[in-house]
């Protein structure tokens, strides 16, 4: 997530315990941790990781979701951006909504449009499918 220096602790303090608190909540010893990968004079770039033992076979998806749901609510609640340098990606669609809001999403929705008639570039990577806005 970029984010601007003076909230850059609060998005560490409020993601590393979402995440945490989370995949504890399922029954998981977790380990998160985080660095800065990009620094410029308004803010950084944190790049957060988890880590858990694996439950049953085949929940270990299920935690990685719990995780990074609890983590990018976290980033967007204290004002982080969904992504740096990546664009929104499949992994952050479900989260437009709440980041730019159904107007913001409705501006998007005729940007595309006018720039991509035919829906060529990144389909289904910028924001979700109409009536698929809510997580």
């Amino acid at each position: 997530t970029a984010i601007n220096w003076p909230h850059v602790l609060t998005v560490w303090r409020e993601t590393k315990a979402a995440i945490a608190n989370a995949i504890s909540q399922m029954g998981c010893a977790v380990w998160v941790g985080c660095h800065i990968s990009h620094s410029y004079t308004t803010g950084c770039c944190l790049y957060f990781h988890f880590a858990s033992l694996q439950l049953e076979d085949g929940e270990d998806l299920e935690v990685y979701l719990a995780g990074k749901k609890a983590a990018m609510e976290a980033v967007i609640r204290c004002g982080g951006a969904l992504s740096h340098h990546h664009g929104v990606g499949f992994e952050h669609v479900p989260f437009m909504t709440k980041y730019v809001g159904k107007d913001g999403l409705k501006v998007f929705r005729v940007l595309k449009q006018g720039f991509d008639p035919k829906n060529i570039c990144n389909p289904g990577k910028l924001f979700p499918a109409v009536g698929q806005e809510e997580m």
